[in-house]
């Protein structure tokens, strides 16, 4: 699959930042996409793992935040961890939730607003500092007998109702964003070339991630991390404060 990879001035520009990225399983996929990038173009980049960092060197310092499962978890972790600016001068701070933080008794709104607020009360105490939100990676569309099995249950295969939550959260944060505060990982996911994966229910077009990219129904191939962290460079290196 041809991904298009960004420009060597676009990663070149991302290597002089002072990024912290807090996730949990799918964005180690995303970081090993970044250094397969960084390696192809020979451009280096920090990658660090911690949860502190008081030296001046560029790059991206990330950390595994709150629990899987309990996605307030992972604001209050994200919130009290940048608050306390334990990173020193930041260029670019941000913290996605993942796939698993979404289940029948989401509520996709409510989580949204919960998230703003908090991305946007970190904002307003640290303005030197970039925040970015991130949509909510997705998963693949079971198909094949099982599918059609439940099908005739009456029931929805998988990530058909999962991805429609996941969707309505990522279309209140699109809303609430401009371009250059929201990095569109599920977007990114979604399209394996210039068509986007969708599909239809509850009356909207909802998102699921391309098979082309995944490994195991969730989690990203080398395809899919490459094309996803092309996108993530993109963001990073095109916004300014």
């Amino acid at each position: 699959m041809q991904v298009t990879l960004p420009t060597p001035a676009e990663l070149q520009r991302v290597a002089n930042l002072r990024i912290v990225f807090a996730h949990q399983s799918v964005g180690n996929n995303i970081l090993d996409g970044v250094r397969a990038i960084s390696a192809r173009e020979n451009v280096p980049l920090r990658i660090d793992n911690a949860r502190s960092d008081t030296s001046t060197a560029p790059g991206i310092v990330h950390f595994m935040v709150g629990e899987n499962g309990k996605p307030e978890s992972k604001i209050a972790d994200f919130t009290k961890t940048l608050g306390a600016k334990p990173f020193g001068n930041v260029d670019v701070a941000l913290m996605k939730f993942c796939f698993v933080d979404f289940d029948a008794d989401t509520d996709p709104k409510k989580l949204a607003a919960d998230y703003e607020n908090a991305i946007d009360a970190l904002q307003r105490e640290q303005p030197a500092t970039r925040f970015v939100a991130v949509t909510v990676p997705l998963e693949t569309l079971q198909t094949g007998v099982r599918a059609w099995l439940k099908r005739a249950l009456g029931r929805e295969p998988g990530g058909y109702e999962s991805n429609a939550r996941r969707y309505a959260f990522n279309e209140e944060i699109r809303k609430h964003y401009a371009p250059a505060q929201l990095f569109d990982l599920a977007r990114a996911e979604s399209s394996a070339g210039s068509a986007a994966n969708t599909y239809a229910i509850n009356g909207v077009n909802a998102e699921a991630l391309d098979p082309a990219f995944s490994a195991d129904g969730a989690h990203l191939n080398k395809d899919g991390e490459v094309a996803v962290a092309s996108a993530l460079i993109r963001t990073l290196a095109g916004g300014t404060r």
